[in-house]
C-alpha cells in the first residue's frame, strides 16, 4: 500500500490506535441506540446522528434505522439527505455526502434483467 499524503498508517498499541478504538466503540454505542428507534423517532434519529458524527444536521435530514458506521466522525452530510435502511457507511478516511442525496445499502438483483 502507499504511504502518500491520502494514507495514514495507525500502528498498534500506541496513543492513535487507542483513540481510534475509543471512536469505533462510541460509535457502535451510539448506533444500537440509533437503531433501536422507528421511522416515526426522527427528531431522536436527527439528535442521536448529529453526536454520532459531531455536527447538528438538517431537519430535512431523514434516516430509517439500522445504519452502520466505522466511526461516524468523519461523515459530513448535506441539506435535504436520505439514508435508507440497512446502510452501512466506512467513513474512517473521510465521507462527504452532497445536498440531495439518497443513499441506500448495495442491491444485487437476483433475477433476470429487465
Amino acid at each position: 500500500m502507499p504511504n502518500d499524503d491520502r494514507t495514514k498508517i495507525i500502528y498498534s498499541s500506541t496513543l492513535e490506535s487507542a483513540a481510534m478504538l475509543a471512536n469505533v466503540k462510541r460509535a457502535m454505542a451510539i448506533t444500537a441506540t440509533l437503531n433501536r428507534l422507528t421511522f416515526n423517532d426522527a427528531d431522536e434519529i436527527r439528535a442521536l446522528f448529529s453526536e454520532l458524527i459531531g455536527k447538528k444536521v438538517d431537519e430535512s435530514f431523514l434516516l430509517i434505522p439500522p445504519f452502520y458506521t466505522a466511526g461516524g466522525d468523519e461523515i459530513r452530510v448535506g441539506h435535504n439527505v436520505f439514508v435508507n435502511q440497512n446502510c452501512t457507511f466506512y467513513d474512517l478516511g473521510g465521507l462527504d455526502i452532497a445536498d440531495d442525496v439518497m443513499a441506500e445499502r448495495e442491491h444485487h438483483h437476483d433475477g433476470p434483467s429487465p
